[in-house]
This record gives C-alpha cells, structure tokens and sequence, in this order.
C-alpha cells in the first residue's frame, strides 16, 4: 500500500519528527534533572536544528518549542521522576 500524498499528512508527519526529535535530544540527560532543565529553558526557535527533509520548517519548529516546553512544565510540575 502506498502513503497517501496529502499536505495534511505531510504536516502530520513533520510535527511527530519534532516531537521525537526533542525526545532524542533529551533522552542523554534524562537522570540529571539539572541539565535537561537547563537545556530546556535555553532551547530558543533559532537553535532548534531542521533536518533538510522538512519542507514546512516553521511547523517543524513550533512543534519542536511546543514539545519542549511541555516537558519543561511537567518537571517544573514534579510529574517526572529523576533518579539521582
């Protein structure tokens, strides 16, 4: 079965890539609560890396922040647990 060619989808796909984008790059520093958080806070729209097969890249970033910020609110919130 082929993947259907619609924009709606690409901007889908685009937007679970950031997502587990961020979760990648967080991943390393997932027991030193510290440096994720840090990370986090410095994370800025221009810092944000766009792989080059990303065709709408401001979704691309904003899906990227969005989730980002997410994360930081849930550790800000003690909704993670960090094993130290």
């Amino acid at each position: 079965m082929n993947k259907p060619r619609h924009i709606a989808f690409d901007r889908l796909r685009e937007i679970e890539i950031a997502e587990n984008a961020v979760l990648f790059n967080v991943a390393p520093l997932s027991f030193q609560k510290d440096k994720i958080v840090n990370y986090l806070k410095e994370l800025a729209p221009d810092k944000v890396f766009v792989p080059q097969n990303i065709v709408h890249q401001e979704l691309y970033i904003s899906a990227y922040v969005k989730s980002a910020r997410e994360i930081l609110e849930k550790i800000e919130k003690q909704q993670y647990d960090f094993q130290k």
